[in-house]
């Protein structure tokens, strides 16, 4: 009999480890003592069937119809919590199925994508407002000015308040080059 078998996710390299050294003390005990040897079998067969669940090899990612209604839903309600079983409910899946095809297409979990998300629109207010880092925290959905000075500094390795102000010196230090410029040529020319 002829088995053939693909493994395409080995990510979780100890499964397949631990099977590995449960075949190879089956086959050593082979001729010796049988019983172990279908002990031994038996476990593998146990281990195997525990993990590689048909759902799990045949990661599917999202389609781009799902991937764009996904975006579109955290962008517009990023000041809120957002669940992940409502976004599993928005397109169909169970938790666990949204769970892996979300991380199988964007790279990363859904709570990091939203994250992610909620880090770039606060950079994007603090860049265009002059609103205190608490009230913009709150407006992007995450619990306080710790929190979001937390996160911050996991994406920019800097404080909030920090980056801020080197954002606004280096505005700053556009403007004086804008206004520089027209007089250098005029000198000049």
């Amino acid at each position: 009999m002829t088995v053939n078998v693909s493994i395409r996710d080995t990510r979780d390299t100890s499964v397949l480890l631990c099977a590995k050294q449960l075949l190879a003390a089956a086959l050593a005990g082979f001729d010796d003592d049988l019983s172990a040897t279908r002990q031994r079998l038996s476990e593998v067969t146990h281990l195997l069937d525990s993990s590689c669940q048909p759902e799990r090899l045949t990661l599917a990612t999202l389609s781009r119809e799902k991937v764009e209604r996904l975006e579109a839903y955290i962008r517009d309600n990023l000041y809120r919590v957002i669940r992940i079983t409502e976004l599993a409910t928005m397109i169909g899946f169970s938790r666990g199925k949204f769970c892996r095809s979300f991380k199988e297409t964007f790279g990363v979990t859904a709570h990091g994508y939203i994250t992610a998300q909620r880090v770039i629109a606060a950079a994007r207010m603090m860049q265009e407002t002059s609103m205190p880092l608490s009230a913009i925290a709150v407006s992007c959905g995450l619990y306080d000015q710790s929190h979001l000075c937390n996160v911050f500094r996991k994406t920019y390795r800097v404080s909030p308040s920090v980056w801020r102000k080197r954002q606004q010196a280096s505005v700053q230090a556009r403007r004086v080059e804008r206004a520089v410029r027209p007089c250098v040529l005029s000198v000049t020319g």
